[in-house]
């Protein structure tokens, strides 16, 4: 009786230690100790540093389209990707879909009513998990995993070879009978694709699979990733880069960001190259994105600059142009250290236009004071390959309540989408995005907008005639009381009509005479933004017009 209970007693203490150890390692992954960030530092040196960034000419090119809210409710989750500078590709989960896209033809402006691209019989799991989407010039793919009860599942890709309007029958990419149990992120250069996952047959270790023909057929390197602590891939013209956190053996001294090199598609690595500061203080969730000539940037949150709350951080860039044999000198983008990330590597958060990597857009969820994990959408971007950068700017000026930012970037503009939150619960969820122009010729300056679709706003109906010359109607269903106001814009984004505002009456239906007499032919697009008595301003659905004379 002695003994078993001494047996019983040593099982117990070994099942102590081994939870306080792990529990000890995320809590210094993830959660700062006093010990991984600079308590003492002073708040004005970064202001400093960050205004001797600030690029000239950057007012007119930090402007930005309406915000376009993309789901109802209980969504989350979003994706983005861009093709050939114009479509702006999104899915994400929410209620009633497996898999909800959208997609804009006009950077951003308007979108096209959701589908759903999984037929409900299709998937053997509870749903789908873990979305990466990626897109060039060609082809748009999204990958993705089962929720499944063993946590392993085949690792499925959906193919687009005509920009978003047909998707070929999901495809297990997988070979040799192995499974996934989730990805932590995909990378696309031309027709080579890299994918980092969680792998059964090597015992839930990350691996890469990669494909050197557009997804036609895949490769397994058949070995571990170097590292799987808070890692990314991406690709540029014959490299893979992988950059992830190296921590070391001292409890609560923060990690480095690290990179490294792989000319034969991860099955070996060059020597790795240390980004951060060795100074004791956190750095963590590092990304990283690449173009065509050479240009890489990488971004990471920091500890040296402070932190609000335990959770808000500094943002860190550094950047290289020989595909990141040598790396420039890093850059404070943040004035104060209320930046977060999601830990999640497959939320891209630095983006930048593959082909010549001179516009780059860093976005990051902004944390409040109080309460912390409450936050907003800030940005900043580049606009001459990382060497100076216009100010931050607000994305969501009256929202408290968004997080998870993703971003995507091409020559001309960025579109960054978020995950907003209310506290009444979860039935409020919705996915919210938004165009970030890069270039002068900008069609829109959104601003006091919120999203609260579905309680307030505006139901806009068909117009009739449609095509129509010389005049058209317009028509459309007040949800409350409040005032409406016409929007309309041609197919480059310009506003043609700003319209005087009316009172309207809650669920009463208008119709408004519009002569288009003196217009080209072409496709315009119209909005009714709505301002209830409340004070809430909702950014109306846009709809689509054709003048045909």
């Amino acid at each position: 009786c002695i003994m078993t209970t001494i047996r019983i007693f040593l099982n117990i203490a070994l099942a102590i230690i081994i939870l306080s150890t792990i529990v000890i390692a995320q809590v210094r992954r993830h959660l700062p100790s006093e010990y991984s960030y600079n308590k003492n530092y002073d708040y004005s040196k970064s202001n400093a540093m960050t205004n001797s960034l600030q690029s000239d000419g950057c007012t007119d090119s930090s402007s930005l389209y309406p915000i376009q809210q993309l789901s109802a409710s209980d969504a989350m989750d979003l994706r983005t990707a861009i093709q050939r500078d114009s479509i702006v590709h999104t899915v994400w989960y929410e209620q009633g879909y497996r898999m909800a896209y959208s997609k804009s033809t006009n950077k951003g402006l308007t979108f096209e009513p959701t589908r759903e691209l999984i037929a409900d019989t299709f998937l053997t799991g509870y749903n789908v998990d873990r979305v990466t989407m990626l897109a060039n010039d060609k082809d748009v793919y999204i990958f993705f995993v089962e929720r499944t009860k063993s946590n392993f599942s085949a690792l499925w890709m959906l193919k687009s070879t005509n920009s978003g309007t047909e998707w070929m029958c999901p495809v297990n990419i997988l070979t040799d009978g192995d499974s996934a149990e989730g990805i932590n992120n995909a990378a696309l250069c031309g027709d080579t694709i890299g994918i980092v996952y969680l792998s059964k047959r090597l015992k839930r270790k990350m691996s890469i699979l990669y494909s050197l023909n557009a997804g036609v057929s895949w490769k397994w390197t058949k070995k571990k990733v170097p590292s799987q602590e808070e890692a990314r891939l991406e690709i540029s013209p014959g490299n893979f880069h992988y950059v992830y956190v190296k921590y070391g053996k001292k409890l609560f001294k923060g990690g480095e960001i690290v990179h490294r090199i792989s000319k034969n598609f991860g099955k070996s690595w060059k020597k790795e190259t240390v980004l951060s500061t060795a100074d004791g203080y956190s750095s963590t969730s590092p990304s990283i994105t690449t173009s065509k000539n050479g240009t890489v940037y990488c971004v990471w949150l920091d500890g040296k600059y402070g932190s609000m709350n335990f959770f808000g951080w500094s943002v860190i860039e550094r950047h290289s142009y020989d595909f990141g044999k040598t790396w420039q000198s890093e850059n404070l983008l943040t004035q104060q250290p209320n930046a977060s990330w999601p830990f999640e590597p497959y939320h891209q958060v630095v983006g930048t236009d593959i082909n010549t990597g001179t516009n780059v857009t860093v976005v990051w969820d902004m944390i409040l004071t109080n309460p912390a994990f409450i936050g907003r959408i800030k940005s900043r971007s580049s606009l001459n390959k990382g060497s100076t950068w216009c100010p931050e700017v607000l994305l969501t000026p009256n929202s408290d309540h968004a997080g998870s930012s993703v971003v995507s970037t091409t020559n001309t503009f960025s579109a960054v989408g978020w995950f907003e939150f209310t506290p009444q619960g979860p039935a409020y969820n919705a996915n919210s995005i938004r165009t970030l122009s890069l270039t002068a010729q900008q069609p829109e300056h959104g601003e006091n907008i919120t999203n609260e679709r579905g309680k307030t706003g505006i139901t806009v109906l068909d117009n009739y005639p449609n095509p129509s010359n010389p005049t058209t109607n317009l028509r459309y269903r007040a949800n409350a009381n409040g005032r409406a106001t016409l929007e309309m814009y041609d197919v480059l984004g310009k506003k043609v009509i700003s319209g005087e505002s009316i009172n309207v009456e809650k669920d009463k239906e208008y119709t408004l005479q519009l002569n288009v007499s003196n217009f080209s032919t072409g496709v315009y697009f119209y909005r009714i933004n709505f301002l209830s008595e409340g004070g809430i301003y909702v950014a109306g659905v846009s709809k689509k017009l054709m003048v045909l004379k």
